[in-house]
C-alpha cells in the first residue's frame, strides 16, 4: 500500500512537471494579440504579372501638318462585322453624318485615315498656281489687241473643267475617271457628285461637272421622255392617287458604281441600312416611297 502511493505521488509530480514547462514555453512565445506575438507568415498567392494587363485608352495626337484622308483606307462597321467602309461613307448619308462621326471618328485608326473626313484637320487649301512676277512683263500694247467678240461667249472661260485631270475611284483602287465621267449618266450625276466632289482636288479640277461655277444650271437629274406617258383624263378621277413604286426606276449603288439596282432591292435584306443610305435622295425618295417607307396609310 505504502509503494502504491508513492509510485502516484511520482507520477503526478512527473505530469506537474511537465505542465508548468508547457505554460513557460507558451508564456515565453506570447499570446495573439500581445506584444510577444508573430504569426506565421503565408507563402505568396501568385507571382507578379509580367506587363500591365489593361493598356492605356488615351489616343495619339493627330499630325495635321500634312493632313489628307488615306486613299484606299477602310474600317469595319460596329453592327455588321466583316462589313468595310472608306472615309467617305462617314458623309454619304447627310441625315447620318453626326452620328457616324460620333461613333466611328473616337477610333485611333479612324480619326488618323480620315482626319479630314472626321473634322478633325482641316481640309488643304489648293496651292496657288503661279508666283507673282518680279517686274511688269510688257509695256503696255500702243492699241486694243484684238476687236471685241460681237457677243459673249457661252459659257464663261474662267470655270471649266480640266481636260487631263483624272481621280481614283473609291472603291476600285487602280482605276480612274475624269472629269466628264461625273455627269456622263445622268441617272447618276448626283450619286457620283455626292461621293467625289467633296475632295478638295476634284472639286478644283472639275468644278462645272461639280456645278460650283457661279450661276451654272444645275445637269438634269433624269433624261427626259419620249413622249407623254399618257393622254390627260377627260374629268378628275375620283379616287386619289396611289403610293406605289416606279417598276421601271434603277438607281447606282453607292460602294458599286456601274451597278444598278431596283426598288425592291431595298426591301430584300438589311432594310433600314438601305433605307439610311439610299433613300435620302430624292429621286430615290420620290421613285421607290414604298420600299422607303414614306407611303402614307
Amino acid at each position: 500500500m505504502k509503494i502504491s502511493c508513492l509510485l502516484l505521488l511520482s507520477i503526478l509530480g512527473a505530469t506537474s512537471a511537465r505542465e508548468r514547462r508547457r505554460r513557460a514555453q507558451v508564456t515565453s512565445m506570447g499570446h495573439k494579440g500581445s506584444k510577444g506575438y508573430t504569426p506565421a507568415t503565408k507563402a505568396p498567392t501568385k507571382a507578379p504579372t509580367k506587363s500591365p494587363t489593361i493598356a492605356p485608352t488615351t489616343m495619339a495626337p493627330v499630325d495635321c501638318t500634312n493632313a489628307a484622308d488615306t486613299d484606299g483606307f477602310t474600317f469595319e462597321l460596329m453592327n455588321l462585322p466583316g462589313e468595310m467602309r472608306p472615309c467617305a461613307w462617314l458623309c454619304w448619308n447627310p441625315s447620318k453624318t453626326d452620328e457616324r462621326k460620333d461613333r466611328y471618328c473616337g477610333k485611333q485608326a479612324v480619326a488618323h485615315n480620315c482626319s479630314i473626313t472626321c473634322g478633325i484637320c482641316p481640309p488643304p487649301t489648293a496651292p496657288p498656281t503661279k508666283s507673282p512676277t518680279t517686274s511688269p512683263t510688257t509695256t503696255p500694247s500702243a492699241s486694243p489687241s484684238s476687236e471685241p467678240s460681237p457677243s459673249p461667249s457661252t459659257t464663261p472661260t474662267a470655270c471649266g473643267d480640266s481636260s487631263t485631270f483624272t481621280f481614283e475611284m473609291i472603291n476600285y483602287p487602280g482605276q480612274t475617271r475624269d472629269c466628264a465621267w461625273i455627269t456622263g449618266n445622268v441617272f447618276n450625276t448626283q450619286t457620283r457628285q455626292k461621293k467625289y466632289c467633296w475632295k478638295s482636288d476634284v472639286a478644283a479640277a472639275c468644278p462645272f461637272a461639280c456645278e460650283l461655277c457661279p450661276g451654272q444650271t444645275p445637269f438634269p437629274t433624269k433624261a427626259p421622255t419620249k413622249s407623254p406617258t399618257k393622254s390627260p383624263t377627260p374629268s378628275p378621277s375620283q379616287s386619289p392617287s396611289v403610293c406605289e413604286d416606279d417598276a421601271t426606276f434603277e438607281f447606282e449603288m453607292i460602294n458599286y458604281p456601274g451597278e444598278m439596282r431596283d426598288c425592291k432591292w431595298i426591301c430584300w435584306r438589311n432594310i433600314e441600312e438601305r433605307r439610311a443610305n439610299y433613300c435620302g435622295d430624292a429621286d430615290i425618295a420620290s421613285s421607290c416611297p414604298v420600299a422607303c417607307g414614306l407611303c402614307v396609310p
